[in-house]
């Protein structure tokens, strides 16, 4: 019985830990290193954007440029359970240039995902979202361009969970 208690005590602190801690699960969010890595994988080939110091974001150094085809992701060293959603600032082409489609995924360890197409604008003065499924497990973020002429600008990507 004292064993018991003991157990049941420290599964309490556990869940009650797990809880309350939610940490930043995304690597590089700001790509501060000036580089994909850590974290980031180019998921197509050719690459016609990649981390670049032209900073349209504002908020670090450097941002993540998509353009044709572009698709990069990150796949998670454990998978997570998300307590907020998928976040980040974007900024579209300049007008004139065919901007395409934008879009941001999270893949889940079940098979199943949810995706987002980012609505376009031209400042990076918005902070876009996807929502996850509370009760599922995220392996992968992924984001990716399909047919755009000019330029797409991501920085800031943060997953909170554990």
């Amino acid at each position: 019985m004292k064993n018991r208690k003991k157990l049941l005590t420290v599964f309490s602190l556990f869940v009650l830990v797990m809880a309350v801690c939610s940490c930043e699960q995304i690597r590089n969010g700001d790509f501060a290193t000036g580089s994909l890595s850590p974290g980031w994988t180019a998921c197509t080939d050719p690459i016609y954007g990649g981390v670049t110091d032209v900073n349209q974001c504002g908020f670090t150094t450097y941002n993540l440029s998509l353009r044709e085809n572009d698709c990069f992701q990150q796949d998670l060293s454990h998978a997570v359970t998300p307590t907020g959603p998928l976040t980040f600032w974007s900024a579209g082409p300049h007008l004139g240039v065919h901007r395409g489609k934008f879009y941001a995924r999270v893949y889940y360890s079940d098979g199943t995902s949810d995706t987002i197409e980012i609505p376009y604008t031209v400042n990076c003065d918005t902070k876009h979202m996807v929502n996850v499924n509370y009760s599922k497990q995220v392996s992968r973020v992924r984001l990716y361009t399909v047919d755009s002429e000019g330029l797409w600008y991501v920085s800031g990507v943060s997953l909170p969970g554990y």
